[in-house]
This record gives C-alpha cells, structure tokens and sequence, in this order.
C-alpha cells in the first residue's frame, strides 16, 4: 500500500486545451467557453 498517494484534479487539463479550442473563434466566444467550463484556480496552482 502506498502512504503517498497524488491526486489530480481535471482543472489543469481543461485550461491547458484551451488554446487548441478557441483558435479562430471570436473574444466573445472566449469568455463563454471560460464561463462553461468548471475549473478551481487553487487546484491549476499545485
């Protein structure tokens, strides 16, 4: 059994394909993709 055990939340992967996602699309449809998806700060900080 492990006594160390790491857990990672999905928030880092969601702002990391951000940039594939939004390539062409308008600044409008930007703040609605960051407003659709869930993601913590404190969790992409670790």
């Amino acid at each position: 059994m492990s006594y160390r055990t790491r857990v990672r939340t999905p928030s880092f992967a969601h702002l990391q394909q951000i940039p594939s996602a939004i390539r062409g699309s308008l600044v409008s449809d930007l703040i609605v993709y960051l407003g659709s998806i869930d993601f913590v700060m404190s969790d992409v900080d670790r």
